[in-house]
């Protein structure tokens, strides 16, 4: 906000990146709730990865066409599209939301350029691939990360009880659940409402569960990230979240390139996807639900 308030009449590209969960999407909106008085013309393009495959590219154009200037588009394809929005949209001052883009190709059908639109807009964007912001030339560009142990007691809380902090029997058990989600919003929310209402007795089951099982609502949101990955980083993420957090990636990089797996280039792709992390001395990092994810798929597999 401090960045937007400083360049108010300025066209400005807004990047927002993380892994899947993070809350991407709630930070962005509240961006454009806060900014949307600012704006008559305003337009919030949800879930473009899974529309896109659905609906095609021509469909989401017509939905921004349809926001900003309050008529059928009428366009039957990405082509017309480009060529619509950015011959129309050029004296309009505009606030667009487009959320989880996954593929360069969709940003530039929706907001090619800063000069489509009038000076003052702003284009907010989130992704799980940092490189598609910098395709972009995004203006700024941001990680979300994970909330710090007292926002996710906080939230966690919220969901669980109603309230900001846990009734003082269930205190050590909600500490418990809270260090499981590892800072996740996604999984603070999900197993909050998993232990609303529920005795101490079933939430000790329930932990012992959560420590064994991953929670599939979860985990259904993680593999997303997952499947978007090509047959060798696919390997790369599994061997890391089987063997090799807190290796060093030089290390284990001797065996992916033996494999023929191309470990610069898959390190690069997962670090891009927000699916790993590598510390100053050059050692693996994995959230702790990526790293369940990953074991729960080789022990689909096998």
């Amino acid at each position: 906000m401090e960045f937007v308030a400083n360049k108010s009449n300025a066209t400005l590209f807004v990047g927002v990146h993380g892994m899947g969960g993070i809350g991407k999407t709630t930070l962005a909106k509240t961006i454009n709730n806060k900014l949307s008085n600012q704006f008559e013309l305003r337009s919030f393009i949800a879930d473009i990865r899974e529309s896109c495959k659905q609906n095609g590219m021509h469909y989401l154009q017509n939905q921004l066409i349809n926001d900003i200037l309050k008529q059928d588009g009428g366009v039957r394809n990405k082509d017309e599209g480009i060529k619509f929005i950015s011959s129309k949209f050029k004296g309009k001052k505009v606030l667009v939301l487009l959320d989880d883009a996954d593929e360069v190709v969709q940003l530039k059908c929706l907001a090619g350029d800063h000069d489509w639109f009038s000076s003052g807009s702003k284009i907010i964007i989130t992704t799980r691939n940092k490189r598609i912001l910098e395709e972009a030339r995004v203006d700024y560009n941001y990680e979300h990360k994970e909330m710090d142990n007292n926002q996710s007691l906080i939230m966690f809380s919220k969901h669980a009880f109603r309230r900001n902090s846990p009734p003082r029997e269930f205190e050590d058990l909600t500490h418990e659940v809270v260090s499981i989600t590892g800072g996740l919003p996604l999984s603070l929310e999900v197993f909050g409402s998993l232990l609303c209402g529920k005795e101490p007795t079933q939430w000790i089951n329930t932990i012992k569960k959560l420590k064994r099982v991953p929670h599939t609502e979860v985990h259904k949101k993680l593999r997303i990230s997952y499947e978007a990955l090509g047959y060798r980083q696919k390997q790369i993420f599994l061997d890391i979240a089987c063997f090799f957090i807190c290796t060093n990636k030089i290390i284990a990089s001797y065996m992916w390139d033996a494999c023929g797996f191309f470990p610069s280039e898959g390190i690069e792709a997962l670090i891009f996807m927000s699916l790993i992390k590598v510390g100053n001395d050059h050692k693996l990092k994995m959230h702790d639900q990526l790293r369940d994810l990953g074991r729960e798929i080789v022990c689909e597999e096998n």
